[in-house]
């Protein structure tokens, strides 16, 4: 067989034994011819009855020009260019392909750019694992490697929360139901767009401020009015109108920064003052209470409120202010009541009519030669009638109660970890509700610890424990026959 097929190739008229890489598409039907006649001659002989050695010849000859075709073949193939997770490695099939890829120019170099994600950044970042998207300012492509990186980053979640968010816009521009928010407001009355208007306002606004202070009210009373102003364009232009940004002017700024809001609430605050001095100066008597507290800088101030008989003989309350002195002891707390009288110009008013003071049990109040009752009613120049609170003595006298009788003590320790343990748990509260709302009893409120102070609050807690004891023994025992019940829980029971 060898020795055929260089008799063959001898026979052949070509240079080279190797066919050359540049021959020309043209003569690739002489080939074919070849092949064809080759084919012919081959049946002619078979019908002719000829030599099996020349059809032996024959064929070998046929499967060599086979292998001429698969020779010339070869070379097209390795001129393509190399693909990678479908997509070329070119650069020019890549920015052609790829409408979102720019070319750009890094120093001397050039690059290509993202510009979805250059425009989404923000969106992008969410989803990046180290927050940052290199191809948004534009790398490099001029290596098998970049070209790789840059095919790859069709497939991240950072690139698909861009073109996601994209095609969202576009969606909305072009007014298509395909977008939630435009079936949402097309499938929906007037109300309830105006209300989700609202709400995406005031939600954007709450997640600038981050948390609540003292700046809060402006900034929701603002929102407020760009919520307005977008609703009247939603209804004049329909779903066409545009979300465009809030520009308030210098006269709606005015009264809305803590500065101007805090001279008007003492403005109005004045106005109100002014009735009460009206109605204070217009009744027969009025009797006021004093009582302190420290804030958490550290000034002592006094509270001051007053109670007298209206006209329909109803009781009214009403509060006179509060004042610090820099004195101290019961001169400090004649002196905080003269700066509240002068502040409302009540002096001569309180010397006629103020028959009356109540205070709690501290020595600076109820002192018999120094205390505050001496030295009101020496600054008065008349005898008035001076209490102690009921509610601080009532306290007092419970506290007397519990030192002096361990059963009390523990009665009041019980009431109050009861009211923990319902207060302190939502799971164990819905429960108790449950209960109630099966057995058609109302169940009462716990009142918090820090208002289980005097006698008047203890009473509340009692009153809540008692209502809501048959619930609470029904939720007790399911407790206790539970089986996923922890101890803590079962000893309470």
């Amino acid at each position: 067989m060898a020795r055929r097929i260089t008799e063959f190739f001898s026979s052949v008229p070509i240079k080279s034994r190797k066919i050359d890489e540049q021959l020309k598409q043209e003569e690739l039907p002489k080939v074919s011819n070849i092949c064809s006649d080759l084919s012919s001659n081959n049946s002619e002989d078979s019908r002719n009855g000829c030599d099996p050695k020349k059809l032996e010849s024959t064929s070998d000859q046929t499967e060599s020009y086979g292998k001429i075709t698969d020779t010339i073949a070869e070379p097209t193939e390795t001129k393509k260019s190399e693909w990678y997770k479908g997509s070329k490695l070119d650069i020019s099939w890549i920015l052609q392909t790829y409408s979102f890829f720019q070319k750009i120019k890094l120093g001397k170099r050039y690059g290509i750019k993202c510009m979805t994600c250059f425009t989404h950044i923000q969106e992008a970042k969410k989803f990046s694992k180290n927050g940052t998207i290199p191809i948004a300012d534009g790398v490099r492509c001029d290596s098998q490697n970049k070209l790789e990186r840059i095919i790859d980053h069709l497939t991240t979640e950072a690139h698909n929360a861009a073109t996601n968010l994209d095609q969202m816009q576009m969606k909305w521009m072009e007014q298509s139901d395909e977008h939630p928010w435009i079936k949402t407001l097309k499938s929906h009355e007037a109300e309830k767009v105006k209300l989700l208007i609202e709400l995406a306002i005031d939600v954007y606004n709450d997640s600038r401020q981050l948390t609540l202070s003292a700046h809060s009210w402006p900034s929701r009373s603002l929102s407020k009015m760009h919520a307005d102003s977008q609703i009247v364009s939603y209804k004049e232009e329909g779903l066409t109108s545009q979300f465009v940004q809030f520009s308030p002017t210098a006269a709606l700024l005015q009264y809305r920064n803590p500065v101007i809001y805090r001279e008007m609430l003492d403005t109005v605050g004045r106005s109100v003052m002014e009735k009460v001095v009206d109605q204070l100066k217009k009744i027969d008597c009025f009797s006021i209470q004093v009582d302190g507290s420290v804030d958490k800088y550290g000034v002592d101030n006094k509270f001051i409120t007053a109670r007298y008989l209206t006209e329909n003989l109803e009781i009214k309350s009403v509060f006179l202010g509060e004042s610090k002195s820099d004195i101290r002891g019961a001169e400090g707390l004649l002196d905080s009541i003269k700066i509240v009288f002068q502040d409302l110009d009540i002096e001569d008013t309180a010397k006629e009519k103020l028959t009356g003071v109540t205070t709690d049990g501290e020595n600076a109040n109820t002192g018999k030669n120094g205390g505050l009752w001496v030295r009101l009613k020496q600054y008065l120049k008349k005898d008035i009638f001076c209490m102690w609170c009921v509610a601080h003595r009532s306290d007092l006298v419970l506290s007397d109660l519990e030192s002096t009788i361990t059963e009390v003590r523990h009665w009041k320790t019980n009431l109050k970890a009861v009211a923990t343990f319902y207060r302190g748990s939502a799971l164990r509260y819905e429960w108790l509700e449950k209960i109630g709302d099966s057995k058609k009893i109302s169940i009462y409120r716990f009142p918090a610890y820090f208002e289980v102070r005097f006698a008047e609050h203890l009473l509340n807690l009692s009153k809540a424990l008692w209502k809501n004891l048959p619930c609470m023994q029904i939720h007790w025992q399911s407790i206790i026959e539970s089986s996923d019940s922890t101890k803590i829980e079962k000893s309470y029971c």
